[in-house]
């Protein structure tokens, strides 16, 4: 009998032996996981960021129901008489930086709301003497609203019948905020609508 025919026995441990794992392979398990990671870890960071737009929206609305308008668009602090603690309560801002970034996604329902009330704020309840209690507050600082209400306050002046100090204010927002495009425009056009150069 010819050697050439006689199969030549394997061992049963090298038999079962697995193949290795392409490279390719250990590469889609890696990428998958850190994709994995990732999906986890911006749930959570979704949840808490959720959580804490609702305690700011929350203040905030209460603020607001109260008429406590600046409260309600900047936050506020409330210290207990007792322990003599400062408590730090969110307002619609902070709702809005938050979640303001193109990135922060899904925003919650309440970011439009907190949206929709600090246009409502500025525009519509402001009154002088709190658009000028913002801006004592927050003059040589910055905030976000600081030109909005600023203009608005302008325009509450118009309305008050002081239009000379309107169109400082005017002139002064078509000056201070050239990265305001928006509020430079109107401002200028409440200037012309007053007959007003710059």
């Amino acid at each position: 009998m010819s050697m050439q025919n006689v199969p030549i026995p394997v061992p049963a441990d090298v038999q079962a032996a697995p193949r290795p794992v392409s490279w390719s392979k250990r590469l889609l398990f890696v990428a998958l996981a850190v994709a994995g990671l990732f999906i986890i870890g911006y749930l959570l960071a979704w949840i808490d960021s959720s959580s804490l737009a609702g305690e700011f929206y929350a203040s905030a609305e209460a603020a607001y129901q109260e008429g406590r308008y600046l409260d309600a668009l900047t936050g506020y602090d409330v210290i207990d008489p007792a322990t003599k603690e400062r408590t730090a309560h969110g307002g619609y801002f902070q709702i809005t930086r938050l979640w303001g970034n193109n990135g922060a996604l899904p925003k919650p329902a309440n970011y439009d709301r907190a949206v929709e009330r600090i246009n409502d704020i500025i525009y519509h309840k402001l009154d002088i003497s709190t658009a000028e209690a913002f801006i004592q507050r927050y003059t040589g600082r910055s905030h976000p609203f600081f030109p909005d209400v600023y203009l608005q306050l302008g325009r509450l002046y118009e309305q008050s019948g002081d239009q000379a100090t309107a169109i400082e204010i005017y002139k002064e927002c078509a000056r201070l905020f050239p990265n305001r495009a928006d509020i430079t425009q109107a401002a200028l056009a409440d200037l012309e609508r007053l007959g007003v150069g710059q």
